[in-house]
């Protein structure tokens, strides 16, 4: 065994070795795993009417705020599709909110929604990641339940006035 060999193993017994290999191993892989989830795959937005928003999560940690964005099917000759159309599949993009102040922007227009009885059309911009980022119940690693993190919102209120909320590290949407 060369110097350096015996210096890191020593005389520890095969349990402190093992040990040793779990523990590099496991800080490794969480290591990579978090860096590589850390990368945004693309970017992009997706038009459409909020119809699902809550907060999930265990027992005082991990909350994360989940939604789900309806949004408008085009058939062939290029008429719209409602929702609920005849022979109209599912539309739907779900996503994750990790800034509160678009949460809030969000929680706003499906109150804005609700008050005037008009669905409000948003546009939300987001970062893709590798994949989601919820093991739970590690505070650090459970930041979304979905791989779309939204990094901006912008919308027009009834009375016309333009509303945006990003990220403070993102582009506008």
């Amino acid at each position: 065994m060369s110097f350096i060999g015996r210096k890191l193993w020593g005389e520890r017994s095969w349990k402190a070795r093992s040990a040793l290999v779990a523990g590099f191993t496991l800080a490794t892989a969480g290591g990579v795993g978090y860096i590589a989830n850390s990368l945004v795959h693309s970017d992009g937005e997706r038009d459409g009417i909020v119809t699902k928003f809550s907060e999930k999560g265990g027992p005082f940690v991990c909350y994360t705020h989940e939604g789900e964005l309806a949004m408008a099917n085009f058939s062939v000759g290029g008429a719209v599709s409602g929702p609920k159309g005849a022979g109209v599949g599912n539309n739907s993009f779900a996503f994750s909110v990790q800034d509160e102040r678009i949460a809030q922007a969000i929680k706003d227009v499906r109150q804005i929604s609700k008050e005037t009885g008009n669905p409000v059309q948003v546009s939300l911009a987001y970062n893709q990641h590798f994949f989601p980022l919820k093991i739970w119940p590690i505070p650090p690693l459970c930041q979304r339940a979905t791989e779309y993190d939204i990094v901006g919102i912008s919308y027009r209120t009834p009375d016309g006035k333009y509303v945006e909320v990003k990220k403070d590290d993102a582009p506008a949407p």
